[in-house]
């Protein structure tokens, strides 16, 4: 239970990093280049993402159940899933901001339907839990947080701004 309790408390951390509204359309025809650090990760090329501030704080939105929490999760992703053709050979990527945006999710459905009697955890759930947390350690965010009780179960207070990457140009190649 306290494990369970751990990966809600570090889901609902992220939840108030989402945007709080984007565009689910796809469709762009503006030519994009892959940038190929290494074979393993390719990087959608869409020019510098700005900075942005977002005031972060636990919203009413993106809650974990519900009519309306579905609608705002849903309209996270564009309509094709967040799929690009890229390259000359037109292969197949999914942008690693929607694949992480569609585990949360899925671990909120997951986490919701555990609440109301299922047992077992699916391995989609599963999957997505390590990418995240393998997200997590990836990009090494190395801002410090205020602790207000070392102990308890909200140990930091993570409201504030903060300067992030703006979403937004990512967003506009799907409309």
């Amino acid at each position: 239970m306290r494990a369970a309790r751990r990966t809600l408390f570090v889901v609902l951390c992220i939840l108030p990093l989402l945007p709080v509204k984007c565009s689910p359309v796809f469709g762009s025809n503006e030519p994009v280049q892959i940038i190929m650090h290494d074979e393993a990760s390719p990087t959608w090329n869409l020019g510098p993402l700005d900075e942005v501030l977002m005031d972060v704080h636990n919203t009413g939105n993106y809650q974990l159940n519900g009519s309306q929490a579905d609608a705002q999760w849903e309209a996270l992703i564009p309509a094709n899933g967040g799929l690009v053709r890229l390259g000359p050979h037109q292969e197949l990527f999914m942008v690693s901001m929607y694949h992480q945006l569609k585990c949360l999710d899925i671990i909120r459905r997951d986490y919701f339907a555990g609440s109301m009697g299922k047992n077992g955890t699916d391995p989609l759930t599963r999957h997505c839990l390590n990418y995240i947390r393998q997200m997590v350690l990836c990009r090494g965010d190395r801002r410090l947080e205020c602790v207000v009780d070392p102990f308890g179960e909200h140990a930091v207070q993570v409201r504030g701004t903060q300067t992030c990457h703006d979403w937004r140009l990512v967003y506009d190649h799907f409309e």
